[in-house]
């Protein structure tokens, strides 16, 4: 028995970390904060993150959609009534878009992802004009390719190398 001490005890401490393990994995599950959210709960978190949660079957509309929509209804409207549609309203709608800030562009950043797999999905998106760019941009970041910080980038407009930098090396939720 003296020659088999060191496996014995081995064993024992394995068998005791084993159902240790066992026991706080269905002390999580039976206790889980989500299996006991209420949908307000739920609401409640997502508004707390920025985030809006609709029911699956709801129609969800973008601001363009809900645009082009009024726009096609009042054509209709004109056309029924036999009114042409004025031409002041065609001059105006040029302008609004154009003077629209562009959505913004967003890229998910995964954990371990590598520098030029980030830069290849900014290629993608557009925010890095051609290859000649993205080199230029590796080139500027190579120092900091071990900073990726995982989440969702967002960029708007034309950013520089270092605004791009900076969003994929920034503390993401």
């Amino acid at each position: 028995m003296r020659r088999h001490r060191k496996l014995l005890i081995g064993l024992g401490l394995g068998l005791m970390l084993g159902a240790a393990l066992l026991e706080l994995v269905n002390f999580s599950r039976e206790s889980g904060p989500a299996a006991e959210w209420t949908e307000e709960q739920f609401l409640e978190q997502a508004d707390r993150f920025g985030y809006r949660v609709f029911p699956a079957d709801a129609q969800i509309y973008t601001r363009a959609d809900v645009d082009r929509m009024i726009r096609e209804a009042a054509g209709r409207d004109a056309e029924s009534a036999g009114i042409a549609e004025p031409a002041h309203g065609r001059a105006e709608e040029p302008e609004e878009e154009a003077s629209r800030e562009p959505a913004p562009l967003t890229l998910p950043i995964f954990s371990g992802m590598t520098l030029s797999e980030a830069a290849e999905g900014l290629l993608v998106l557009g925010v890095l004009t051609d290859r000649k760019d993205l080199e230029e941009f590796l080139r500027f970041a190579r120092p900091h390719s071990g900073d990726l910080q995982p989440g969702i980038a967002v960029f708007r407009g034309k950013p520089t190398h270092e605004e791009i930098l900076a969003e994929l090396m920034r503390y993401k939720r």
